[in-house]
């Protein structure tokens, strides 16, 4: 999938002029805790061990960009039913059971393409690309001088 979006979203993107995520960085922030130290993780992952979302698609084709943190990102039209249910339901056991803060706003779902992006990409709609959800994870950020490494630490399953 990773590949069908560096295709789609090639040229557009390199007129953002702005730092690309690696496509091995490409993932759908459920729920951002933030730092945490063993034990919170430990807790993140307790809390979220019950947790029985089932699989679901999410059809990518928005281009955007948010002018503020100069960001260029892709979205799907909408948000499918499952996919809001697993992020309502994690939040709420993450909130319960480890302190974190769910944010305000609504859940928007998008996958970062670039970083300090000068400007937003010149088209919105690309050809629709499908991905099949079957699991999550709970990944760890390590902050590295060229960027980002993500950390799975573990997946969890979603049913059919």
């Amino acid at each position: 999938m990773a590949g069908q979006i560096n295709q789609a979203v090639s040229k557009p993107l390199a007129a953002c002029d702005g730092k690309q995520i690696p496509q091995i960085n490409y993932h759908i922030t459920l729920a951002f805790y933030g730092a945490a130290d063993a034990d919170k993780l430990a807790c993140l992952q307790q809390a979220v061990d019950n947790i029985r979302g089932q699989s679901f698609q999410l059809t990518l084709q928005k281009l955007g960009y948010w002018p503020k943190p100069k960001v260029v990102w892709l979205a799907p039209v909408a948000t499918p039913d499952r996919l809001a249910k697993l992020q309502s339901e994690l939040s709420q056991a993450m909130a319960d059971k480890c302190g974190y803060q769910p944010e305000n706003r609504t859940f928007y779902p998008h996958l970062t393409l670039s970083r300090k992006s000068k400007r937003a990409p010149n088209i919105t709609d690309i050809r629709p690309i499908t991905w099949q959800a079957r699991h999550f994870a709970l990944v760890q950020s390590i902050t590295r001088p060229k960027g980002a490494e993500y950390k799975v630490l573990k997946q969890w399953p979603l049913a059919d």
